[in-house]
């Protein structure tokens, strides 16, 4: 027998003795372990899609700062949308109000809040809004 035959044979029977060892009870219980995990999962979205309630998107306005441009005074604020579902084409409108009267009026348009998240505007013065009460309102949004 050469030393090329010997050597096939010995790696031969190596893979025969790996062959017959099969799998071990250390990655039975791995793969056990990663299926209860994968379940697991699948049933907390199977849960939380069929029982979480859809309630509207909960918008929620705040001004941020003001800063003089040259174009005059930016007013940023950010919206939150604390609902759950999103909220898209956004309208948001700033007045600046000395007493009861508007004195000037802003307003954008923003494409999208989804849930759970803010989104940073700004609303364009000629006149500075420290120096008046601000106030910010949605008119709307759109439910996709």
């Amino acid at each position: 027998m050469s030393r090329v035959d010997a050597k096939d044979e010995a790696l031969g029977q190596e893979e025969d003795e790996i062959l017959q060892i099969g799998t071990s009870r250390l990655e039975w219980l791995f793969a056990a372990i990663g299926g209860l995990i994968v379940l697991g999962m699948a049933g907390y979205l199977a849960y939380f899609g069929l029982t979480a309630p859809e309630t509207p998107p909960k918008l929620i306005l705040e001004p941020v700062s003001v800063q003089q441009t040259a174009g005059g005074y930016l007013l940023q604020g950010k919206v939150r949308n604390e609902g759950e579902m999103p909220a898209t084409q956004v309208k948001v409108t700033g007045e600046l109000m000395d007493g009861e009267n508007p004195i000037e009026r802003s307003s954008i348009e923003i494409d999208s809040v989804p849930q759970h998240s803010e989104r940073r505007f700004g609303l364009q013065f000629s006149t500075d809004p420290s120096q008046h009460s601000p106030r910010l309102r949605i008119e709307g949004y759109v439910e996709p």
